[in-house]
């Protein structure tokens, strides 16, 4: 049994590798990137995303959405990934300086934070996507679980919370009018 203090010089250990294994696969995106640009080629994000794992492979895809001039999405627990063509044709710089611009930004594994406060709830869509689950569940012949008081909690919890996002909007909205007043 290793003793307390080689726990703690092994942690050490690993905490320093997965460092260099994160910055090693900002690096490589980096390049990917500029590779993506320059010659159209984005076989490399795949295999990349088959390298790693759970939210890794989110915050990877996450990223060279962002940045690597492709669309990547998951499908059936892989990873489909696509050309951007509208990003790729927009950019202006050439792919060297995409590799550097991008190895100097922020790297794929501290975005999280940018993105969940950049990244809007869209209620209508949230509702939409669970009445398709439940049709196709349904289309399907799936087994699709009702419990009335269940249900209706959850409706309930829904209907508070868009009150509450409609009464914010609404504050808001008066907030802004009434400035607007002040000005003329």
């Amino acid at each position: 049994m290793f003793t307390q203090k080689e726990i703690t010089t092994r942690i050490a250990s690993i905490s320093r590798r997965s460092k260099t294994l994160r910055e090693d696969v900002h690096t490589v995106l980096c390049h990917v990137a500029g590779h993506v640009l320059a010659h159209g080629d984005f076989t490399a994000i795949p295999k990349l995303l088959d390298a790693t794992t759970g939210m890794n492979q989110k915050l990877i895809a996450d990223w060279c959405n962002r940045f690597a001039f492709v669309n990547v999405r998951g499908k059936n627990g892989a990873f489909v990934v696509h050309m951007d063509k509208s990003a790729r044709e927009a950019c202006e710089d050439d792919a060297e300086k995409v590799v550097a611009r991008l190895l100097a930004s922020t790297p794929w594994y501290e975005l999280k934070a940018e993105q969940q406060s950049e990244k809007p709830v869209d209620i209508a869509a949230l509702l939409n996507r669970v009445a398709k689950t439940i049709e196709k569940a349904r289309n399907d012949d799936r087994t699709v679980v009702f419990n009335s008081v269940q249900v209706n909690e959850a409706l309930a919890a829904i209907d508070a919370q868009i009150a509450s996002v409609m009464a914010d909007s609404l504050a808001q909205h008066d907030a802004e009018v009434s400035a607007e007043n002040r000005t003329h």
